[in-house]
């Protein structure tokens, strides 16, 4: 076509060469096919006077067909998909749909690194939103307390007799510090969260996470819980689940990673888990929040979106044990 265009407005002649070529060889083209057919439907009517058979006749049909579809999906994709309006997905260069079916087939293809790989992720965040909470919340604590310490100060200044020792004054600041019961000044921290973040502590779980909670819990959920329970009884999985696996198992390895990591011994570490479950009300914490969250999962979510599904729930609980291990 631009070489037309550039012919006919160069030379006048050689546009209307072009264009009887081009129709002469548009014409042989269709007579020599609108022929060839004319010549194949005389042969089949002399072969069969009655008409063609429906075997024939629908052999001709779908080779039709096929011929069309070859020529729509090798034509017409590269000019309808250009003038089709795009979505709201791919102006944002993202499609929830095209990324939940990849995360689903990658579940399928590999499922323990989908594991590993979404519960360390899940932990790690965890972690730091626990530390950055904590960091908040140290440093409004001893702001308090300075400002309570420094009003002592003034106070005792302030007075004639200067009867005032510095007990008094220590006293008067930790009656004044928010909490109350704390009687040990703590320094206001400096810096941001980096400087007071806690790297051992992320790392353990990191590995709790990605270890157990993905592909221990894959191990144990999918494969183990399928073969000794069927596909069915939620009930019974989810009973010892809850009172059977996580009481013995589940915690005692989140402070058994703990304690490797801060170099403690495994006695240590349990004591710790004890000390958690009696004075802290981890297993009423760890049933009020996975009971309900495990019938959904046992009941409803496929078997390769378990541990996906369950690292996304996993991260309230990891804020509350990473919490409640670090007091």
């Amino acid at each position: 076509v631009f070489f037309l265009k550039k012919s006919m407005t160069a030379l006048p002649t050689a546009s209307h060469l072009h264009a009887s070529l081009l129709l002469l060889l548009f014409l042989s083209q269709s007579g020599r096919a609108s022929s060839s057919r004319s010549v194949r439907s005389h042969i089949v009517r002399a072969r069969h006077p009655a008409g063609l058979p429906q075997s024939i006749r629908g052999g001709a049909t779908s080779s039709l067909r096929r011929r069309r579809n070859r020529f729509s999906r090798s034509r017409l994709p590269q000019k309808v998909g250009a003038l089709r309006r795009p979505s709201y997905a791919t102006l944002a260069f993202f499609d929830p749909t095209s990324a939940a079916a990849s995360l689903s087939a990658l579940a399928r293809r590999s499922p323990y690194a989908t594991a590993f790989v979404s519960c360390a992720i899940n932990g790690a965040a965890a972690d730091w939103t626990a530390q950055s909470s904590e960091s908040l919340r140290n440093r409004k604590r001893a702001e308090a307390e300075a400002e309570a310490t420094c009003a002592a100060v003034v106070a005792a200044a302030s007075n004639e007799t200067n009867d005032l020792t510095l007990e008094d004054i220590a006293t008067v600041a930790s009656t004044k510090a928010s909490p109350p019961s704390s009687a040990v000044p703590v320094p206001i921290p400096r810096g941001g969260i980096l400087s007071q973040y806690d790297f051992k502590r992320s790392l353990a779980f990191i590995l709790y996470g990605g270890c157990y909670q993905g592909m221990a819990l894959e191990l144990i959920y999918n494969d183990l819980f399928t073969r000794a329970f069927g596909a069915k009884r939620v009930l019974l999985k989810v009973a010892v689940s809850q009172f059977l696996l996580a009481p013995l198992v589940t915690l005692p390895v989140a402070y058994v990673f703990k304690g490797l990591v801060f170099g403690k011994s495994l006695v240590g570490s349990l004591q710790d888990y004890w000390h958690g479950v009696t004075d802290r009300g981890l297993l009423l914490s760890f049933w009020k929040l996975w009971i309900p969250i495990q019938f959904l999962v046992f009941a409803v979510i496929p078997v390769h979106l378990r541990i996906p599904f369950s690292a996304f729930f996993s991260f309230l609980w990891t804020v509350m044990l990473s919490r409640i291990s670090s007091s």
